[in-house]
């Protein structure tokens, strides 16, 4: 399913440049920072038994990120994301701190309406490519340590704002859909965040 969600992706994406080889694109790197929330609990914690764990699932992340806008409509985007840490207490028959990373690169597609002030809303679809690194420190040992790594759904949406003829500003809302595997558990990590672009 993964393969297929890339090659319709990239098939979009050739179809769109295809249409637009004879207009102008808008070129466009930025960075932002903000906001992560983690969606699940710790992957150690099991109903119904007494292991059970206190956590913090807001973060702190940052991106990088380019792309180009090929008409007022429609555009495509890259990006390296660092969606922070989650750490959890564990407490009961198993008692410890655990840390969750993730950091992903993703390509979407864009699609949004451009305002008379140039400001413009946009939505946004692709696929991720997520690393998950998961710390699991027991009775104050450092006894688990385990990697995932898997592609999965991306989406979003977000406004940008220009402040020159160069400069916009942008704030954004996007979520990695079921990032991790069966072993480290799986979890959305949502992204609020506020950055600026540069368009040349």
């Amino acid at each position: 399913m993964n393969n297929k969600i890339i090659v319709s992706l990239f098939a979009c994406a050739a179809a769109t440049t295809a249409l637009a080889a004879n207009l102008t694109p808008e070129n466009f790197a930025g960075i932002s920072a903000g906001a992560t929330h983690y969606t699940n609990t710790s992957s150690f914690a099991r109903p119904n038994t007494s292991i059970t764990a206190n956590t913090d699932n807001v973060g702190f992340g940052f991106k990088a990120f380019g792309g180009t806008w090929l008409n007022d409509n429609f555009g495509a985007e890259i990006g390296y994301v660092d969606l922070g840490k989650k750490k959890s207490s564990l407490k009961g028959a198993v008692s410890g701190n655990q840390e969750e990373r993730v950091n992903a690169f993703y390509a979407a597609g864009l699609a949004g309406h451009k305002f008379e002030n140039k400001s413009r809303v946009y939505g946004k679809l692709g696929v991720y490519n997520a690393g998950l690194k998961t710390n699991t420190i027991i009775a104050g040992v450092n006894t688990i340590n385990s990697d995932s790594r898997n592609t999965g759904l991306y989406f979003g949406a977000g406004y940008s704002l220009p402040i020159t003829e160069t400069i916009s500003l942008r704030a954004e809302a996007e979520r990695f859909y079921k990032v991790g595997n069966s072993s480290t558990g799986k979890k959305n990590v949502n992204f609020y965040s506020i950055g600026a672009t540069y368009q040349f």
